[in-house]
């Protein structure tokens, strides 16, 4: 099978504290965006939304998604990373990659959405600098909620 050279996979390993001799090596975070995703974000609004989630399971590893809107109002998974937290060296490291794969996403006409997660801000600040950063309305109204009671969420 042959690999679509717009593909950009990067697995970053770290040395394995088991191995004495320093030889070891084990996974660290990983980050995939598929080639074939490149033409249909040409033709998408350039509106991309950027979250994080815990997985269940036993790995232990935080997955960060960029996603946009296709015209027919579908979402495009743009990429992914499995990373070991959601800090901000990790968030610069998966923006950085992101802008590698999708370099028309740091302009004025890209919108970055994002819950204002820390770290995220300032990443997407300095690795985006061009684009829009906004922030996600239903995390706000979740936060409104906690503070002040589902009446003011509404």
């Amino acid at each position: 099978i042959e690999a679509d050279p717009n593909t950009i996979v990067k697995i970053k390993t770290e040395a394995n504290a088991h191995d004495a001799k320093g030889e070891g090596r084990r996974f660290h975070s990983m980050f995939i965006a598929l080639g074939a995703v490149h033409h249909a974000f040409s033709l998408m609004q350039k509106f991309v939304a950027i979250d994080g989630t815990f997985t269940k399971n036993w790995f232990i590893q935080i997955l960060l998604l960029a996603v946009g809107m296709d015209a027919e109002d579908q979402l495009i998974v743009l990429a992914w990373a499995s990373v070991p937290n959601e800090c901000e060296e990790m968030w610069q490291w998966f923006l950085e990659l992101l802008v590698l794969a999708f370099p028309s996403m740091d302009s004025k006409d890209c919108v970055i959405i994002n819950d204002r997660r820390k770290g995220l801000i300032n990443a997407v600040t300095e690795k985006v600098p061009e684009a829009f950063n906004a922030i996600c309305c239903w995390h706000i109204a979740s936060n409104v909620q906690m503070r002040f009671g589902l009446a003011a969420k509404k």
